[in-house]
C-alpha cells in the first residue's frame, strides 16, 4: 500500500464547481493520496469534466442513487488506512491534507 489516504468526491450535477474542487484536491502537499471521484449519474456536463481527470484519479460512473450510495461506492475503492470526503461543490486549501512526520501516520 503506497497511498496513505483516500479522498472520495461524490459528484452529481456540480459542473459550476467541479473543476475547482478537483484541482484543489490535486494541489495537496501530501503525495500519498488516492483520489476517487464517483459521478452519481450527473445529467449536466459533470461526467465530461470527471473524465478529463481520469489520468490523475480514479473516476467511477454509476446510475443516480444518491449521496450515500456514491460515498459507499467510493469506500469500496479505498484501500488506504485513512479516508476523507470532499463535496464536489467545495474546494480545499493546499494545506487541508498535510504530510505529517508521526509514527502513527506512517
Amino acid at each position: 500500500m503506497d497511498k496513505l489516504l483516500t479522498v472520495i468526491i461524490p459528484v452529481y450535477n456540480k459542473i459550476a464547481y467541479l473543476k475547482q474542487c478537483l484541482d484543489s484536491v490535486l494541489s495537496q502537499n501530501l503525495n500519498k493520496i488516492k483520489i476517487v471521484v464517483v459521478d452519481d449519474g450527473s445529467t449536466d456536463e459533470s461526467e465530461k469534466i470527471c473524465d478529463r481527470y481520469k489520468q490523475k484519479m480514479t473516476v467511477i460512473h454509476q446510475e443516480h442513487k444518491g449521496l450515500i450510495a456514491a460515498r459507499e461506492r467510493g469506500l469500496r475503492e479505498a484501500d488506504t488506512k485513512y479516508v476523507t470526503f470532499v463535496d464536489a461543490d467545495d474546494f480545499i486549501d493546499d494545506s487541508y491534507i498535510l504530510e505529517v512526520s508521526s509514527p502513527g501516520l506512517g
